[in-house]
């Protein structure tokens, strides 16, 4: 749980960990004048910890799926010109989506897995590279 944090990452004047920021906050505290170390009861830096920490690098890139309604609501996407419709078909498709790194990103690429769509911003997964009970099998 210490998860170090490096004071040229973070711009505190020392290393320090996320542990002792969420605890006694000895690296905020330290540098803060006595009296006002008195008044707060909570020293923990939640806001520093929140910045400075990643529980899952988001490193992930976002596609569509051919699962389910998802090819239907392309489609409905591509034929609707009602703004409200076309939000509102992208709000839906969102459950639709997976995460993939970068690496396989770049293999889909060059089996041509990839659909791009330009007119949503986003890739569709190949059908030969998705299954249902599996997943993405690459």
């Amino acid at each position: 749980m210490c998860y170090p944090l490096s004071k040229t990452k973070t711009h505190f004047y020392k290393d320090t960990d996320l542990f002792d920021l969420l605890s006694n906050n000895n690296t905020g505290t330290s540098v803060m004048p006595l009296e006002n170390s008195k008044k707060y009861i909570l020293r923990q830096s939640f806001d520093s910890a929140g910045r400075n920490f990643r529980s899952i690098d988001s490193e992930g890139i976002g596609v569509l799926v051919p699962y389910g309604k998802c090819k239907n609501l392309i489609e409905e996407f591509r034929k609707t010109e009602n703004l409200k419709e076309k939000l509102s078909i992208l709000r839906e498709l969102q459950q639709y989506s997976i995460n993939i790194f970068p690496y396989e990103k770049e293999k889909l690429l060059e089996r041509n897995g990839l659909i791009p769509l330009e007119n949503i911003g986003a890739y569709l997964v190949d059908d030969i590279y998705y299954d249902s009970e599996f997943g993405l099998n690459i």
